[in-house]
Parts: C-alpha cells; sequence; structure tokens
C-alpha cells in the first residue's frame, strides 16, 4: 500500500546524475554522482513485500550501485531493459 505514494524521480546533465525517492510528495532519499564516474547501467531488482520482485534499473558508480524502479503501476520488464537500453546508450555505455 506504502508503495502507491512513493515516487523516484531521475535526473542527468551532461555532468551530474541525481535519483531522488519521495514519500507523499516529500522528498526522501537523494543520490548524486558524477556522469563520467558511472560505470555500469543495468537491470536489477528490487524486493517488495512478500517476497514480490520488481524490475529495477541500477547504475553502477565504483563499489556503489543505485536502484530504482516504479511500484504503482510497477516497471514492466520490457520497460525496465528499454530504460537501460536509453541510458546505456546516452550514456555512451553500449
Amino acid at each position: 500500500v506504502m508503495l502507491r505514494f512513493r515516487q523516484t524521480y531521475v535526473y542527468f546533465n551532461s555532468q551530474t546524475f541525481e535519483i531522488e525517492w519521495r514519500l507523499f510528495g516529500l522528498r526522501g532519499r537523494q543520490q548524486q554522482g558524477q556522469i563520467l564516474d558511472i560505470d555500469q547501467v543495468c537491470r536489477g531488482e528490487i524486493r517488495g513485500v512478500g517476497e514480490k520482485v520488481f524490475p529495477a534499473v541500477t547504475i553502477a558508480v565504483g563499489i556503489q550501485e543505485f536502484t530504482f524502479t516504479a511500484f504503482a503501476p510497477a516497471l514492466t520488464e520490457a520497460e525496465c531493459r528499454w530504460l537501460v537500453h536509453e541510458i546505456r546508450g546516452w550514456l555512451g555505455l553500449t
């Protein structure tokens, strides 16, 4: 139920990226980094309540991994693959 009130925003520009999580519209967790530091973009997953697994996108920066998805409605497997492909292409990681 709480997943329905959570939003994820992902921002890219030519130098930086930012992932922001909001709950009930209020800014919560936030991760930022440099575009040049991104090593990999790949399909990931997030485990929800009751062993439910959601397809997700993972951005690897050194030893850190930032994973994001959508919950309500959930990202489909095809949407997840498309996002990974588009981000990797934009970053020149293909």
